[in-house]
């Protein structure tokens, strides 16, 4: 008994010793067996704070302690590579989030992105259209596949998206802003309906309502305002976007067009050169300067502007270019410089800007090109362009966009 009753406490004892050392061996064991999440989180805070070099770093090195237990952190790096602009690397880790975890909408999501991103907007679509797929309830996916649908041209079905978007949250300030681009060129935008444009404005109004911040949205409803005549209005929401925005150049741009129309010579020539200073490879400006000094008869001025536009949209919209030699075909004319204004002409029509039925119509009105009307040359020259085959939406919608108040 007495026996029993010393080796009982200390069989109890040893129990108690076993107990806890299994315990502390399997903690231990788990505990060594824990990633080394710091890298993980040491990624995130560099991406947070921008420092990209670092950040890649930081990931880098967890994916090559763990390279399949975390998949999401291939995205987290093909998102860092995506704002370096380095395109290879940024799809290389999409595309293996997407192989590691095929159900996973996001990866699918952030492909759209980059195709996107890299001007390949229908592989973008189709991209958004995997991650809705994946989940019928994915608002930014909708919301971005209508983005590309808008640079396809497809406003309809862009439409369709940012509705659906809008209807998942109803408070998503960037789907009704889109809404409203979208709803804007839904039509000829050449003549575009007060309906539209006021349809057009309720939407960014709506932007705004959710996101005061918002200077995008301020900026577009100042341009609804502009075509719809109502300059001080216009004035007042474009200076809203320009607090908001003060870096960017189609704000200054769009309030010296306001300018321009309202007379304020000064006042416009000032804002589409703050729109320089902030972009001074911002094409619009010069053609919009070019306009106002044409408008004066400062030939010399305005031939001038057109060419900086040509040259600094070339390489990137050759439509663009054609257009401003156009325009300096005309002001060459004036000029009575036929030398020039056929040269003009001809790289005009080279550029494609007759392609497009506005130009090629401003082209038979325009007076500068009366007293040339009848020559052999003018003659042989309209007879090539009869031939072309012309579309109203030869333009991009950006091209649109920013002309669409001349």
């Amino acid at each position: 008994m007495l026996k029993d009753s010393i080796n009982q406490p200390i069989f109890i004892t040893m129990k108690k010793i076993l107990f806890f050392t299994f315990f502390f061996m399997v903690v231990a064991t788990a505990e060594a067996q824990l990633p080394d999440m710091a890298l993980y989180r040491e990624g995130i805070s560099y991406k947070d704070k921008r420092m990209y070099t670092e950040a890649i770093r930081s990931f880098s090195e967890f994916i090559s302690l763990y390279p399949k237990e975390y998949p999401d952190v291939y995205n987290k790096r093909g998102q860092v590579y995506l704002v370096m602009k380095a395109y290879e690397q940024a799809n290389a880790d999409f595309e293996r989030h997407k192989e590691l975890e095929p159900e996973n909408p996001y990866p699918h999501y952030m492909l759209g992105k980059f195709y996107f991103q890299t001007g390949d907007y229908q592989n973008s679509v189709d991209a958004f259209t995997e991650a809705v797929k994946l989940n019928g309830l994915f608002k930014e996916a909708y919301n971005d596949r209508g983005m590309s649908l808008c640079r396809l041209s497809d406003f309809g079905g862009a439409i369709w998206d940012f509705r659906k978007a809008i209807s998942l949250d109803s408070t998503f300030a960037m789907a009704h802003n889109n809404m409203g681009v979208a709803r804007f060129f839904n039509q000829d935008v050449d003549n575009p309906s007060l309906q539209d444009i006021r349809e057009a404005k309720r939407y960014f109004a709506k932007a705004i309502e959710q996101d005061k911040e918002f200077g995008i949205a301020y900026r577009n409803q100042g341009v609804m305002l502009l075509l719809l005549k109502e300059y001080d209005f216009a004035l007042k929401s474009l200076e809203q976007a320009s607090k908001l925005s003060p870096s960017e150049p189609m704000t200054p741009f769009f309030m010296g067009v306001v300018y321009h129309l309202q007379g304020e010579l000064g006042y416009a020539q000032a804002e589409l050169q703050k729109a320089l200073k902030n972009d001074p490879d911002f094409y619009f400006a010069f053609e919009e300067l070019g306009d106002i000094k044409a408008g004066q008869k400062k030939w010399s001025k305005a031939l001038f502007f057109y060419e900086t536009a040509a040259t600094r949209s070339k390489n990137r919209s050759s439509v663009f270019e054609g257009l401003m030699y156009y325009k300096m075909a005309v002001v060459s004319a004036w000029q009575k410089d036929k030398s020039s204004m056929y040269k003009y002409l001809n790289q005009s029509k080279k550029s494609g800007a007759f392609n497009d039925k506005k130009v090629y119509s401003e082209f038979l009105r325009e007076k500068s090109f009366t007293a040339y009307r009848a020559e052999r040359k003018m003659k042989k020259f309209t007879k090539a362009i009869n031939k072309l085959k012309k579309d109203n939406k030869f333009l991009t919608s950006e091209l649109r966009w920013f002309r669409m108040h001349k």
